[in-house]
């Protein structure tokens, strides 16, 4: 194991050491401050964000690369599993 450089041999010996090392890696990787929770919007509005996204969506004029696609595929999953959590059923309209 290593932290900041110096190495600590992964054996029984030095249980102490590697157990202090992992709670300073997990502390160094929580964030320092949370984000606060977004302020309610009301639902009209957030409708009215959605429509204007598919909107942008149709229009654009661009190709994406695999990263992109991804990405976008990402962004869409994360609205239906919000939307799901609203009791909202989506299906495919193809």
């Amino acid at each position: 194991m290593n932290l900041d450089g110096a190495v600590i041999a992964l054996h029984t010996e030095n249980t102490d050491q590697v157990a202090a090392a992992v709670k300073e890696l997990v502390k160094r990787a929580e964030p320092n401050e949370r984000t606060p929770a977004p302020e309610p919007v009301a639902f009209e509005a957030l409708l009215n964000r959605c429509r204007t996204v598919a909107e942008q969506l149709q229009s654009f004029d661009g190709s994406l690369d695999a990263a992109q696609r991804l990405e976008l595929g990402g962004a869409v999953a994360e609205i239906r599993t919000a939307a799901a959590g609203l009791g909202v059923v989506v299906w495919d309209r193809r």
